[in-house]
This record gives C-alpha cells, sequence and structure tokens, in this order.
C-alpha cells in the first residue's frame, strides 16, 4: 500500500506543467557544447596514407600489365573510400554511445561491441578483396616472367647473369 502514503518515490521523476519529455531531450541534446574543428589531423594521416598506399600497391603490377594496374588502383581507391566513410561512421555512432544522448533503447542503434564487430566485419571483407585481386596480379605477373625467360632463353649457369 505504498501508493497511498505521502512519500514520493525516489525514481519519480516530478516536471513543472508545460514540459515534457522532448523538451528535456532537447535540452540535453543542446547542453553539451560542441566544438567544430573541421577536419583532425589523424584522419587527414590515414587518408593520405590510404591514398599513397593504394597508388604504390598497384605500382607493383605496372611493368607486367598496365591495364591490370590501373584496375587494381581503383580497386584499391574504392577501398580506401569505403574504408574513410566506415571510420566516419564508426566515429559517429562510438560518439553516440559515449555521450548517452539516447537513453530509450531504439532498435536501430545497436550496442558498441555490435558496432565494432560490424566494423572489424567490413574491413576484414575488404582486405580479403583486395588480396584476391593481388594473388591474381601476382599470376599474371609469373607468367610474365616465365615469358620472358622463355623468349630470353635464359639458362643459370654460373658465367651468366640473370638478365642473359
Amino acid at each position: 500500500m505504498d501508493f497511498i502514503s505521502n512519500e514520493e518515490p525516489e525514481d519519480m521523476i516530478v516536471r513543472p506543467i508545460g514540459s515534457s519529455a522532448v523538451s528535456d531531450y532537447n535540452k540535453k541534446l543542446f547542453s553539451t557544447p560542441s566544438k567544430h574543428d573541421g577536419l583532425k589531423l589523424e584522419f587527414l594521416n590515414y587518408a593520405l596514407g590510404l591514398f599513397v598506399f593504394s597508388i604504390r600497391y598497384a605500382q607493383v603490377f605496372w611493368s607486367s600489365h598496365k591495364k591490370f594496374a590501373i584496375v587494381f588502383g581503383i580497386q584499391q581507391l574504392l577501398n580506401s573510400v569505403h574504408t574513410l566513410i566506415s571510420f566516419c561512421t564508426l566515429t559517429i555512432l562510438y560518439k553516440v554511445h559515449v555521450s548517452s544522448v539516447y537513453t530509450e533503447s531504439t532498435p536501430f542503434l545497436l550496442n558498441s561491441q555490435v558496432t565494432l564487430l560490424i566494423f572489424g566485419i567490413s574491413l576484414t571483407v575488404l582486405f580479403f578483396s583486395s588480396s584476391i585481386l593481388f594473388y591474381l596480379g601476382y599470376l599474371k605477373f609469373a607468367s610474365f616472367l616465365q615469358e620472358k625467360v622463355r623468349k630470353q632463353y635464359i639458362t643459370e649457369s654460373s658465367e651468366t647473369s640473370f638478365y642473359g
């Protein structure tokens, strides 16, 4: 019979007339000071590293198969863009979890462990897609070298070098 007592329960929220949960949500959302720094140096460094990696990684096959090197470079650039977008979304979702803006449970907002798991799975899939394409390029490069060796009749004797 505690509902008859004059004491208020500790977990009861008392609001003045005219306020609502939406206004409390807006106060909580907009009361935190927001600092817009623009792009962080770490993100720019990561983007520049991915760009240089995608170009230099594709140059391995430039001497053997130029069209494949171009396709491989474009695929690496697209992977880099996808990785940068995934990183941005991960940081936004992480900040939402840390700031605890959403107090009620929403069906579309995953918890932080599942978010990190999905990010890790997507990076793994991107890694294996580029590895498979690299293996195809390696096979093309190996056949290119075998064709060069066959054309030049190179033997492995001690008096001649590898290049003939």
